[in-house]
């Protein structure tokens, strides 16, 4: 495990543990000025922090940092830009749960079938029930469920038009 930032000067509500999927304690980093909370509803959700540091050391998919009761996750390995012989820097964006939503490929399950292409009428929450059983399929869990939906009138929808 590294240390990275005054860890032993700062508060410990402004210490970050970097994990690794096995929740193993990878690094120690002290919250910067400088690091970023970014939340657009429905677009971006996630925590970048920059920090140098005086050697590679790889990062991989799902690290993660935990923040106000929320888990981020980092989406992609990351290898640090090299400044020079003894410098590295880093620049980890570890993002919210529903930005995996846009990694997903989406099926209809229905029938016992996984179809990625196909046309069907329906009511928003027929559609909803599609995508969240596509989340659950893809982190391999029951957690997400369909919440209540108003009823509108059935419309025609294809695999490309559902986007989350």
């Amino acid at each position: 495990m590294i240390e990275i930032g005054l860890t032993a000067y700062t508060p410990a509500d402004k210490i970050i543990n970097i994990k690794d999927k096995n929740q193993v304690i990878k690094a120690k980093y002290a919250i910067d000025a400088n690091d970023i909370l970014k939340y657009t509803l429905m677009k971006e959700h996630y925590i970048e922090i920059s920090f140098e540091f005086n050697k590679s050391i790889s990062f991989k998919r799902s690290d993660y940092i935990e923040w106000g009761g929320d888990k981020y996750t980092l989406r992609s390995d990351y290898q640090p830009e090299q400044i020079n012989k003894r410098k590295y820097k880093y620049t980890l964006k570890f993002e919210a749960l529903e930005m995996f939503f846009q990694d997903i490929q989406y099926y209809y399950l229905n029938q016992n079938l996984k179809e990625s292409e196909w046309r069907l009428a329906g009511n928003p929450a027929y559609f909803i029930k599609i995508a969240v059983d596509n989340i659950n399929r893809y982190f391999g869990n029951k957690d997400f469920i369909v919440g209540t939906i108003e009823p509108t009138e059935i419309k025609d929808q294809t695999s490309n038009t559902i986007a989350i």
